[in-house]
């Protein structure tokens, strides 16, 4: 029989799909909305966290299209570039997006972790002091900033700032774990295994 009513004023809602001639099943118009940047973000994590690269890369660059210099997107797109060897383009990400957005914590965060991984370490410290600049007790900040120290030698100075770290989580085994290491590497051998203690206890 005839489905299809062949008025156009028959009654019958518009329907969300079209009929082909030669497909017996419905096929979508495709959306005419715009994407939705976080519906690509979480799509590109997805994608990235299954190894499928090109993939997400093609979704955070679609992002990025969309809302240039995105921090989130920005990050993500960074890290999935240096998971793939081009530290080049993972720092010409978070650059170009920083111009944007000076001051965003995470991406103050983002590029000198990337920076201590490659030793440059001297750029690594003048984002994260300029993050602590702003927010003296942001934690994160604080325990990037005593990685740093470690990788560059000065363990003293390391050490200090971890406890700082440590005394803001102090529940968190890792962070009793870099003090003692950033003690250990200072000399300091009684208090280093105090607080490899102190983290075993916790975790």
């Amino acid at each position: 029989g005839d489905l299809v009513p062949s008025e156009p004023d028959a009654g019958y809602p518009p329907r969300p799909f079209a009929l082909e001639a030669a497909l017996d099943e419905p096929v979508e118009v495709p959306s005419s909305a715009a994407p939705d940047p976080e519906r690509l973000l979480a799509r590109g994590d997805e994608a990235a966290g299954l190894a499928r690269f090109a993939e997400a890369e093609a979704l955070y660059r679609e992002l990025l299209e969309l809302v240039p210099g995105q921090p989130a997107g920005s990050a993500a797109l960074s890290r999935l570039l240096e998971r793939q060897g081009d530290v080049p383009g993972a720092l010409g990400c978070l650059g170009r997006a920083l111009r944007q957005h000076p001051d965003d914590a995470r991406l103050l965060l983002e590029r000198p972790a990337l920076n201590r991984r490659r030793k440059e370490l001297g750029d690594a410290e003048a984002d994260v002091r300029r993050l602590l600049k702003a927010d003296p007790k942001h934690a994160a900040a604080i325990l990037e900033l005593g990685l740093v120290q470690l990788r560059r030698g000065v363990a003293a100075d390391a050490a200090e700032t971890l406890r700082r770290y440590a005394d803001l989580r102090p529940e968190d085994p890792s962070a009793w774990f870099h003090v003692g290491e950033a003690l250990n590497q200072a000399g300091d051998l009684p208090a280093a295994l105090d607080a490899l203690r102190h983290a075993v206890e916790l975790d």
